[in-house]
């Protein structure tokens, strides 16, 4: 599923985005917030490990009845 708003597109998350995500999480005032489960600095590995497990459970997800 995809929401396209004015300026912005909301969509399922994608093995493309690793780069971008390791990027933007990579910040030391998220760590700050999260310190307990979020690890600082945050790889491309970390990042692609995320995705893998979001992806994973989106497509578990749309399996389930009802």
């Amino acid at each position: 599923m995809q929401f396209v708003l004015k300026s912005r597109t909301i969509r399922p998350w994608r093995l493309d985005d690793t780069e971008s995500l390791a990027k933007h999480a990579n910040n030391r005032k998220i760590w700050l917030g999260l310190r307990d489960l979020f690890p600082h600095p945050y790889t491309s590995d970390d990042a692609h490990k995320f995705l893998q497990k979001q992806i994973f459970v989106s497509k578990w997800r749309a399996r389930l009845p009802g």
